[in-house]
């Protein structure tokens, strides 16, 4: 009767030999190679740190003109447009003068958008040249302000 020979597994000690390999690498890497390299580097003139610029402080009011329905440019009536925008002033000295200029703002947009056919509203890249057109229109009735953004809130074209 012989006892069957015991089978002897590498995959322990592989692993852990690969486990080592790899600690020892990060070691060398973290505490030699790149202190060394950022010295050389800085002996260049080249720093570590990345400069960033300042972040711009945003306002984070957003003045929403809901339920805007125009009909598109030669759709004969048989079509429309039910959208929402939202105008992010730059600051609370805007978004007052937003306020007190509503009904001339959303005359602007009923022009602006009307003025589009249906295929330039389904345009997405249209949308981008519309947004601008809205922006510019909005600061000329506010006279004095910045517009940060303009969002389509919502977008339906039927």
């Amino acid at each position: 009767d012989e006892e069957p020979a015991k089978k002897f597994s590498m995959t322990p000690i592989i692993v852990a030999m690969y486990v080592g390999i790899v600690l020892a690498a990060s070691f060398v890497t973290e505490r030699i190679i790149v202190p060394a390299a950022s010295r050389a580097l800085a002996e260049k003139g080249y720093t570590r740190e990345l400069e960033k610029p300042e972040p711009k402080e945003e306002f984070g009011e957003i003045y929403v003109i809901e339920d805007l329905i125009v009909n598109p440019a030669g759709s004969g009536g048989t079509r429309y447009l039910a959208t929402s925008v939202g105008l992010q002033p730059a600051n609370a000295d805007v978004l007052a003068r937003i306020e007190k200029r509503d009904a001339q703002i959303k005359d602007s947009l009923l022009r602006i958008l009307g003025s589009r056919t249906v295929e330039d509203l389904a345009d997405v890249n249209s949308r981008e040249r519309i947004r601008t057109e809205i922006k510019v229109a909005v600061e000329e009735s506010i006279v004095d302000g910045e517009i940060d953004a303009v969002y389509f809130v919502s977008f339906v074209l039927q």
